[in-house]
C-alpha cells in the first residue's frame, strides 16, 4: 500500500503521507488492529496494518504525535476491541488505553512472528528521534502494586 516504485521521489512518497493522513488513515490502521481478536489469517492483516503504520510515522514528527495521542477502548472481561468512537452496550465495562499500549501488546503477545516484528518496527520508527514520544510510550506501561495487607 504504501510501498513507491523506484521512480518516485521523497516528495512523493510525503504527499501520499499527507493524504492518507487527511483521510484518517492512522486512525483506520489502529481501528483494524482494535477489531482483529483472532490468529491465523486475521493475524496477516494486522501485520499489514502494523508496517502501514510504521510507513506512516517513520520520519514523521506530526504522525508520531498523531499516533501518541489516539486512544483505543476495550470491552473489560473480553478479548473484543473496538475504537474509542464506537459505541459499546449500556451495560459493558470499557477500558480506554493509548493506542501506542496495545501496539506493544500485539508485539509481545502475537503468536506471529511477522506480526510481532512488525509492531516491533512499529515501536522502533515512533522512538527513533522522538524523545517526548520515548516519555509518552513509557507513560502507557503502568505496574500494579502489589496489595499490602
Amino acid at each position: 500500500l504504501l510501498t513507491k516504485p523506484p521512480s518516485s521521489t521523497e516528495s512523493d512518497s510525503k504527499a501520499a503521507r499527507v493524504t492518507l493522513t487527511s483521510q484518517g488513515f492512522i486512525e483506520s490502521l489502529v481501528e483494524m488492529l482494535t477489531t482483529i481478536t483472532s490468529p491465523s489469517a486475521p493475524s496477516l492483516v494486522a501485520t499489514q496494518a502494523l508496517r502501514c503504520l510504521c510507513a506512516m510515522i517513520e520520519g514523521s514528527e506530526e504522525n508520531k504525535n498523531r499516533l501518541s495521542d489516539l486512544m483505543t477502548a476495550r470491552e473489560n472481561g473480553g478479548s473484543h476491541h473496538r475504537h474509542q468512537h464506537h459505541q459499546f452496550h449500556a451495560n459493558q465495562e470499557v477500558s480506554v488505553i493509548p493506542a501506542l499500549h496495545r501496539v506493544l501488546l500485539r508485539s509481545l503477545y502475537s503468536e506471529s512472528v511477522a506480526e510481532s516484528t512488525a509492531g516491533c518496527e512499529v515501536i522502533r520508527a515512533f522512538c527513533q528521534g522522538n524523545s517526548e514520544g520515548q516519555s509518552a510510550l513509557a507513560s502507557t506501561i503502568f505496574f500494579e502494586e502489589p496489595s499490602v495487607g
